[in-house]
């Protein structure tokens, strides 16, 4: 997404010079941080080998439910980063709490990103219905699609993740909230209701990281995060940048959460 930004030339040259006599993976950091300094991105990064131990699984944060006065659905999605049995942990607890929730016949949705730092998206995009939900852009080449499509959520056809059980009340009012926390796949799902009319954002405005990212793996095990396509919702908006809630508030006290609820109780079928 950036190699318009610098002069590639130059970077090598300085990059190349940095990195002369290096005889070990470790060694070339210096030269690979600098470059990318360059690109003015901070969605791009290198990660030293061993610098982020995988979290144990039972440890891992995974979505949770709860009823707001006994007619609205509360569903916080958390960051998620880790392995298969991760995922399969994080998605069936997602499911658990969508199920519960369910239950109860509330008539709106409230979906907490609220501190969502981002990882793997395609896990945290199993709460959506069907249909084209965004897509991701790059320079020069067509858009990749994320859709839900009966049990699937796809990414250009490719079936990534599983989408729950269908709702007893289809098309609910959705209010999405969100903080400046709010980032990467965190901010994929909130852009995935952009465009929904029957959603609505809550919050402050998101990080900024509104990005995808190509992962390397290095010699010795170090990471290198490339940024190599921007976000963009069902609409066809591009992102790339903070998402922008509806109405913002400040996140602390519950500000963000009474909003949400007010704007739920004027909606069809919550009035």
């Amino acid at each position: 997404m950036d190699r318009g930004r610098v002069d590639w030339p130059k970077v090598r040259t300085k990059a190349h010079a940095m990195a002369h006599g290096a005889r070990t993976p470790a060694q070339t950091y210096p030269a690979i941080n600098r470059a990318i300094a360059a690109l003015g991105n901070s969605h791009t990064a290198l990660i030293p080998a061993g610098a982020v131990p995988a979290p144990s699984v039972a440890r891992i944060a995974v979505p949770q439910g709860r009823l707001i006065e006994g007619r609205y659905a509360l569903l916080t999605i958390p960051a998620f980063q880790s392995d298969e049995a991760g995922t399969v942990r994080y998605v069936a607890a997602g499911r658990d709490a969508v199920r519960g929730l369910d239950t109860a016949a509330p008539c709106g949705w409230l979906i907490d990103l609220q501190g969502n730092t981002g990882g793997d998206m395609w896990p945290m995009l199993t709460v959506l219905g069907d249909g084209r939900i965004g897509a991701f852009t790059a320079p020069g080449q067509d858009a990749l699609p994320w859709e839900a499509r009966g049990a699937d959520i796809l990414l250009s056809g490719r079936v990534l993740g599983t989408n729950p059980d269908r709702l007893n009340r289809t098309s609910p009012p959705v209010a999405v909230l969100t903080d400046s926390s709010t980032a990467g796949s965190g901010e994929a799902v909130a852009i995935a209701f952009r465009g929904l009319d029957r959603a609505r954002g809550f919050g402050e405005d998101t990080m900024g990281f509104s990005t995808s990212n190509e992962t390397l793996v290095l010699a010795d095990g170090a990471y290198l995060l490339i940024t190599t396509a921007v976000m963009a919702d069902r609409g066809g908006q591009i992102y790339g940048h903070k998402v922008t809630p509806d109405s913002r508030v400040s996140s602390g006290a519950g500000g963000t959460i009474a909003a949400a609820t007010e704007w739920l109780s004027r909606r069809p079928g919550c009035d």
